[in-house]
């Protein structure tokens, strides 16, 4: 919340006072709970001048992510069958909830409200008794209905959900509520769009394009499709791998859901120098120039969604290999390489997908992925800057319109 704000305080005063409406998006798999009436409070910005209002929180638990593997397998089997379009995982928001009721009942007693970190926020700056949600947010956390759009509260109900937690799921882009009080230079009573989720926001806009196009971002590196139509029969042996969202914009969207996501190659290099121009990069650098690395890494150290149970490995280590580029080559082909594993370019081609787009600043900022990316898929590949997720979202206020 801390850094959100901050980025806000150092916007143009001038063009804060023109915002018409604001609109949020983040990861669609998390959760984290609250105590309504005691969750935040305002005060002013200690950086102004003037009274500007400003959030902190209180009441309010820790955030669960995707990466948080609380919800083994066998705790999931446990649970009732979802009458949902899609199977559990860990990460949900309702099984994570659910395991929380099982386990942990005297901290969940602590909380009487519960939604995505970006729903929190919307509820906090809308001051909201209850926290809204979208509908793919809602898809994400389980046990929803996408065609009927509820919660399946019969069923978490009986396995011991209290139903006080569930959020209010309205329709993508459909407001949530109005700012309370003046948000730095955002006037007070400015409309807030429910927030969306970033993988279907930041790609609705590539997808646009009544074309077929696979659409690839490496917020949470996966492949994605924007067909209109899909049929079942494609997929039917991969179906395990696939996650469908509900319609935005009349678009329904088709993932392969990989969970070698950002925090894989983000922690690989923490170690080394930041600066585009250290000799680190240079080797790193190297990596596009060299010849082909016979080692191989398996990038999946937090499974899979449909694999949980699957890990990380290197192999074909060679006292030759371990130049910093060679490293980074053989992760990037192992993420291309996983993802290729479940949407590979075979079921692209029956789709009719004659191109792919990629998003997201691992594919602008790191050559060794885009390039390991076109030898495997041998389709066109191009870059476009629209797939950032804030873009997206700013894009969805316009079109609430």
């Amino acid at each position: 919340m801390s850094a959100v704000q901050l980025c806000i305080s150092r916007l143009p005063r001038d063009q804060l006072r023109k915002v018409k409406k604001v609109a949020t998006c983040g990861q669609m798999h998390g959760c984290m709970m609250w105590k309504q009436g005691d969750a935040w409070f305002q005060k002013p910005d200690s950086d102004s001048r003037t009274y500007i209002c400003r959030y902190e929180t209180k009441n309010v638990s820790y955030l669960y992510t995707w990466q948080d593997n609380r919800c083994s397998p066998e705790f999931l089997s446990s649970l009732p069958t979802p009458r949902s379009h899609q199977p559990l995982a860990t990460g949900y928001g309702c099984a994570t909830l659910l395991w929380f009721s099982k386990y942990r009942p005297l901290e969940l007693s602590k909380y009487d409200r519960a939604g995505t970190i970006h729903d929190f926020f919307v509820a906090m700056l809308c001051g909201l008794e209850h926290p809204v949600m979208s509908v793919q947010n809602a898809a994400a956390w389980g046990y929803f209905d996408a065609a009927a759009k509820t919660w399946n509260t019969d069923i978490l109900s009986a396995a011991g959900l209290p139903l006080e937690l569930l959020p209010t799921v309205v329709e993508s882009g459909e407001v949530a509520g109005e700012l309370t009080s003046n948000w730095y230079a955002i006037p007070k009573g400015t409309p807030v769009i429910a927030s969306l989720g970033q993988i279907c926001i930041q790609l609705i806009q590539l997808c646009a394009a009544n074309q077929a196009t696979d659409v690839t971002s490496d917020d949470g590196v996966r492949p994605v499709y924007g067909r209109p139509i899909l049929e079942r029969s494609r997929f039917s042996q991969r179906r395990q791998c696939f996650g469908r969202l509900p319609k935005i914009w009349e678009r329904t969207l088709t993932l392969g859901a990989a969970c070698c996501e950002e925090p894989e190659p983000a922690s690989t290099s923490s170690d080394a120098p930041a600066d585009k121009d250290s000799p680190c990069s240079d080797h790193m650098a190297g990596g596009t120039r060299g010849r082909e690395t016979l080692m191989v890494i398996t990038p999946t150290v937090f499974g899979e969604r449909h694999s949980p149970e699957v890990n990380g490995s290197a192999s074909n280590i060679r006292c030759g290999n371990l130049k910093l580029g060679q490293v980074m080559r053989a992760l990037c082909k192992g993420i291309v390489a996983n993802l290729h594993s479940m949407m590979p370019r075979s079921v692209l081609l029956d789709a009719g997908v004659t191109r792919i787009v990629g998003g997201g600043s691992a594919l602008t900022r790191n050559p060794l992925l885009l390039q390991e990316l076109q030898a495997l898929y041998d389709l066109p590949v191009t870059l476009d800057s629209r797939g950032d997720a804030a873009i997206g979202a700013a894009i969805a206020a316009i079109r609430s319109d």
